[in-house]
């Protein structure tokens, strides 16, 4: 059965178009939870029939998936997502931007519903909220720009916005507690994983592959460069690590602090710890194959989508215990850290390597098909519905 079946029997309206804005470069991939849920969510929707037009970074309008996605540039460029929004800000009120009915705005954060509502409210708009940006941004951004951004956008976007699709349970506490929403207002789905291109492989043929021999202990962490990923630590743990076993530390991605991160790997004097590029999605569940384990040592995340493809691949976790990820990290599944430090990610590692791979591989893949893309954009399908039929979320 295809996945627009089930709405075709429902025989409720589907929208002919979602406009997608966010400020990545659909040609040029970079690691990232929530650049790979976009990606996702495009082909997940054009599956349903539905037409996509991404408004995004880039150089030229461009046609994919035999016309169904319609790639349109806001600018060449943009240093942050501020510029990005603001470009496309003045834009949308010179006309550039018009769409017809039966279209719905889907807008994977706040600042990019704002050039939707303040030129007057013409579409239907679903927010979705990857975490509670306000509290994220008291971590990393002065007091002033907070002020500007809790009274000038959320407020606004909030009360404003047809939907609110929350990606964790934090996020919906959060919302729903400082705006009092109606329960019909703001609805739970997780993120997703594509079991059908993460699942186990022939750990021989791309061990090879990769240069890796079959009695190396391969530790990995695929994602962003930045201080509160914590990778410092990381790095301190595998100084002790690769004492004890025959190990190698590799760490895919790139971000702020990889020219800090290869000083420290340095100073430390680690002789078995690879930095990589960020790689083609199609890459990272081979390289995830390789691997006896995947560590993450933030200090917050929501819900990180390498964790899930990780499981879907049949290797256990090490994780500290942040957002959502408890409810798939266990001693079944892997190591949940409660306290992070150099000494308790080794130990974790050491005891995860210990087991064996074979000793979680099934309870990985059981957890991860939870969170199948298949049954996730059947949820999100039946929100653009709701949407367009103005009908209550159960």
């Amino acid at each position: 059965m295809k996945l627009n079946s089930i709405i075709t029997q429902k025989k409720y309206p589907k929208p002919q178009r979602i406009i997608m804005p966010t400020s990545i470069n659909y040609q040029i991939p970079r690691p990232g939870g929530t650049e790979t849920y976009i990606r996702n969510l495009i082909r997940n929707t054009i599956e349903f029939e539905i037409k996509v037009f991404l408004l995004c970074i880039g150089k030229e309008k461009r046609e994919d998936y035999n016309g169904k996605l319609q790639i349109i540039p806001v600018t060449r460029k943009a240093k942050n997502e501020l510029i990005f929004t603001l470009k496309m800000l003045i834009k949308k009120g010179l006309g550039f931007f018009r769409f017809s009915n039966n279209t719905i705005i889907v807008a994977n954060g706040e600042h990019y519903c704002l050039p939707f509502l303040i030129f007057g409210k013409k579409h239907k708009i679903i927010l979705i909220a990857h975490g509670a940006t306000l509290p994220t941004l008291k971590i990393k951004k002065s007091g002033q720009y907070i002020w500007l951004y809790e009274h000038l956008v959320e407020k606004l976007v909030i009360n404003k916005v047809d939907k609110i699709i929350a990606v964790n349970k934090d996020a919906k506490k959060y919302y729903q507690e400082k705006y009092e929403l109606q329960p019909n207002k703001i609805i739970e789905i997780p993120i997703g994983v594509d079991i059908s291109l993460f699942k186990p492989l022939n750990r021989v043929e791309i061990r090879e592959k990769y240069g890796f021999r079959s009695d190396d202990r391969i530790i990995i962490y695929i994602g962003r460069f930045a201080k509160e990923k914590r990778i410092d630590i990381l790095l301190k743990s595998f100084k002790d690590i690769e004492k004890q076993i025959n190990s190698k530390l590799f760490l895919i991605g790139s971000g702020p602090e990889q020219k800090n991160l290869k000083s420290l790997a340095f100073k430390l004097k680690l002789k078995n710890v690879i930095f990589h590029e960020p790689v083609k999605n199609e890459e990272i569940p081979k390289i995830i194959n390789c691997a006896d384990v995947l560590v993450l040592c933030s200090d917050f995340e929501e819900m990180p989508t390498i964790i899930l493809e990780a499981l879907a691949c049949g290797v256990p976790v090490v994780s500290s215990n942040v957002g959502d990820v408890n409810k798939v990290v266990n001693d079944k599944t892997g190591y949940l850290l409660e306290d992070v430090n150099y000494i308790t990610i080794k130990d974790a590692i050491l005891d995860v390597i210990g087991n064996g791979r074979h000793y979680y591989q099934n309870n990985c893949i059981l957890v991860a098909k939870r969170y199948s893309w298949k049954s996730i954009s059947q949820k999100i399908m039946d929100v653009y519905v709701d949407v367009l039929m103005d009908k209550k979320l159960k």
